[in-house]
C-alpha cells in the first residue's frame, strides 16, 4: 500500500473524516488508475473531481484539437488554447490544481488497435467519449470479458 505524504494528508483531510472512509481508502485511491476517454463537458469534469479527490494516475485520451464552440462546456481549457490538443491543456489544468498526481495525456481517440492495451492499464476507465464509435469499442471489450475488473 502507498503512503500519503504530509501534504496529500492535509490536502485531503476533510475526505477522509467522512464516515467509512478515512486514511485507508485515501491510499486507496492513490493507487488507482483511472481511464477517461474523453477531456470535455463530461470526461473534462470527471478528471477535475478525480484529480481532487486523490486518485493517484489519470489517463488521459482525446484526439483532436480544441475549437471555439467546444469553449461553452470545456471547465479545464482557456481560449488560449483554441486550436491546440485538448487533452494536453487537461492535463496541464489538472496538474496545476493537483500536482501530486500523475497524469499521461494520449492525443488519440479510442480505436481497435489501442482500446484493449489503454483499458488494461487501468482499474477503472470512464467512458466520456463524444462519440459511439469509441463508447462500442470499450462496450465490446467489457462485455466480451477481456476486462480485468
Amino acid at each position: 500500500m502507498v503512503n500519503l505524504t504530509p501534504t496529500e494528508l492535509e490536502r485531503y483531510r476533510r475526505q477522509m473524516t467522512l464516515p467509512s472512509f478515512g486514511e485507508l481508502a485515501q491510499k486507496r485511491l492513490k493507487s488507482a488508475t483511472v481511464l477517461v476517454t474523453g477531456v470535455g463537458g463530461l470526461g473534462g469534469t470527471a478528471a477535475l473531481y478525480l484529480a481532487v479527490a486523490g486518485v493517484g494516475r489519470l489517463i488521459l485520451v482525446r484526439g483532436g484539437d480544441l475549437r471555439l464552440d467546444d469553449m461553452n462546456r470545456q471547465i479545464l481549457m482557456t481560449h488560449d488554447w483554441v486550436g491546440k490538443p485538448r487533452v494536453f491543456k487537461a492535463k496541464e489544468t489538472l496538474q496545476a490544481i493537483n500536482p501530486d498526481i500523475e497524469i499521461e495525456a494520449i492525443h488519440d481517440y479510442i480505436n481497435p488497435d489501442n482500446v484493449d492495451s489503454l483499458v488494461q492499464r487501468a482499474d477503472m476507465a470512464l467512458d466520456c467519449a463524444h462519440n459511439f464509435t469509441e463508447r462500442n469499442l470499450l462496450m465490446k471489450l467489457v462485455f466480451a470479458g477481456v476486462s480485468q475488473w
